[in-house]
Parts: C-alpha cells; structure tokens; sequence
C-alpha cells in the first residue's frame, strides 16, 4: 500500500526504536511519530523538522509535542559539508 508519505525508522543499540512519517513542505522535511505515553502518563510525540537553508546548510529541529504544544526540545543542530 503507498501512502504518499515519506517513513523513517530508527533504532538504537538496546532495541528502542522511534517511527517517523511525513513530507516535504518547501524547504523542509517534516515527520512526526505517532502519540505516545512518555516516562509520567502525558500523551506525546516527537517532530522533527529538517531544513535546507540558502547557505547549503541544512538545520534539524527536535521538537517533543503534547497535543499542538511544544513541550521541549531534544535537539537543535545545523549540519555543513565538509571541506
């Protein structure tokens, strides 16, 4: 079945794994996984927003979401070609 949406899976060495869909919106890539229960009960979920700059850089923005909310961010970090 296609869905349309780009998909990612990552995981880590113990076997946590995060699920990401979305797409492409201008210069940005933007997936978020499903809701999930976080280590208090709260509902959450994961958005992360890569984007592709003028300079040829491009950023990547982790945020964590309750509902529309962000409740924080994991990461925030830009990425240059090496020379």
């Amino acid at each position: 079945m296609t869905l349309g949406e780009w998909e990612q899976l990552w995981i880590d060495n113990l076997g946590v794994h995060l699920k990401l869909k979305g797409n492409k919106e201008g210069n940005q890539m933007i997936l978020c996984s499903d809701e999930f229960q976080d280590s208090t009960g709260t509902l959450v979920r994961n958005r992360i927003t890569w984007t592709l700059n003028n300079d040829g850089t491009v950023g990547q923005l982790w945020e964590i979401l309750k509902g529309e909310k962000v409740e924080s961010i994991a990461f925030n970090g830009m990425y240059r070609k090496m020379k």
